[in-house]
């Protein structure tokens, strides 16, 4: 009896004892689903790790081989190693900077064996070779519920650390689209005509009216080994909790941990940001988004510490305010002073527009007079540009807005 189980995204169901993949993927990938079948009835050929020899390979051959031999292609990575025998490369382990889990250094991002074989003990091999070459031996990673019970793992030597709980797509006659690509900005770019519909709407609401399903899969395992000085990281890792960037098809956007595992992160401190700040906790945030963070609750950050004391630190793309006496404990943990001797810099409006107001269609925007904008939005179907976020708009264009029937926040 096959050990791969194949699930369909109109009515899945998933058996926690067998392989699950989905039948949009197992259709792209026959070859690779039979290794995987093989493998997993004990048909594959065995090779043994202590005949294999530990080699760093380029980026470029590890992406060739994952592209083959993994079901999710490979992914952006910064160090490769491989196992070879008789010159052939038969396993593949990569590893990143842990992206999600500050408490740890490394991450293993990705794991295959060459199509049709299996590799005893080459996992094992790959990463006693891996914290060798990385010098630290603090490693992370994820195990997939669809896949397995991240066995692996545990043989390895991993501490489990918890569950991610569950993702989702969304799915309609074939068409697969992914909960980060399902925003509320993406979606005005996808249906241009329905723009206030989904600004006023949830998006669950929005995309089951479009006759999309929700579709769950079975969420991730969270692993790791020698997790780093949690005195240091305890203040890095509470900021950086559940918010993650990452690009999709040109577009910056938002996600939780389980979708921002699929695609590397985006340094922030590389596109145009904004200083935001709730409860305390002062982010990088890119502008793109701070529409969607002020209608959670966050603000922008233009407070000074003044005379109170306090001292604005660093690290990396994140930003607080700590008491002075408070500053050799950052200092230690790598954070560092910033803008001790400039003024801190407060965000203001634009430069003032003369009473013009700004429309925009198909890409194309222009600053007009409220007489032109009210035409050309009630004659030639352009929009006013403050649509997009009210919070940050002119008086002159939230009263103009209004007049057109908007619904100005």
């Amino acid at each position: 009896m096959s050990r791969v189980h194949v699930v369909d995204p109109v009515n899945p169901q998933f058996d926690p004892e067998k392989i699950n993949v989905w039948k949009f993927v197992a259709d792209k990938n026959p070859k690779l689903l039979a290794s995987m079948s093989s493998h997993n009835e004990q048909k594959s050929i065995k090779i043994p790790a202590r005949k294999c020899s530990f080699q760093k390979i380029d980026r470029s051959v590890a992406k060739a081989f994952l592209t083959d031999n993994h079901l999710k292609g490979s992914v952006a990575h910064q160090h490769a190693f491989a196992l070879l025998i008789n010159g052939h490369v038969v396993a593949v382990m990569t590893f990143g900077r842990s992206r999600y889990n500050k408490n740890f250094k490394w991450e293993i991002i990705r794991y295959a064996c060459l199509q049709g074989h299996t590799v005893v003990g080459g996992a094992s091999k790959l990463l006693a070779g891996a914290i060798r070459e990385l010098q630290s031996n603090s490693i992370f990673s994820y195990s997939e519920n669809m896949i397995g019970h991240g066995n692996l793992y545990k043989q390895m030597g991993f501490t489990f650390l918890g569950d991610t709980g569950k993702g989702f797509f969304w799915f309609k006659n074939g068409e697969i689209l992914n909960r980060e690509t399902a925003t509320k900005s993406r979606l005005m770019s996808i249906y241009p005509t329905e723009v206030e519909i989904i600004r006023d709407t949830s998006i669950s609401k929005f995309m089951k009216s479009k006759g999309y399903t929700q579709v769950f899969d079975m969420g991730n395992k969270r692993w790791g080994m020698n997790p780093l000085d949690p005195e240091e990281l305890e203040d890095e890792v509470s900021v950086k909790e559940g918010i993650f960037f990452v690009e999709i098809d040109g577009q910056i956007c938002q996600v939780n941990e389980i979708d921002a595992n699929r695609h590397q992160p985006i340094n922030v401190r590389k596109i145009q940001c904004r200083e935001m700040v709730k409860n305390g906790l002062v982010k990088m945030i890119p502008t793109s988004l701070t529409c969607e963070f002020l209608d959670e609750g966050w603000e922008f950050n233009t407070k000074v510490p003044g005379n109170s004391g306090m001292t604005k630190i660093r690290k990396g793309s994140e930003w607080k305010y700590i008491q002075g006496e408070q500053l050799e404990k950052y200092l230690l943990g790598g954070w560092k002073v910033s803008n001790r001797n400039k003024p801190e810099k407060k965000y203001q409006r634009a430069p003032a527009t003369n009473g013009r107001i700004g429309v925009r269609k198909d890409g194309v925007k222009k600053l007009v007079s409220p007489e032109d904008a009210e035409r050309m939005v009630r004659e030639e179907g352009w929009e006013l540009a403050a649509a997009s976020c009210w919070r940050l708009a002119s008086d002159a264009a939230k009263q103009l807005g209004k007049k057109l029937g908007y619904v100005v926040d």
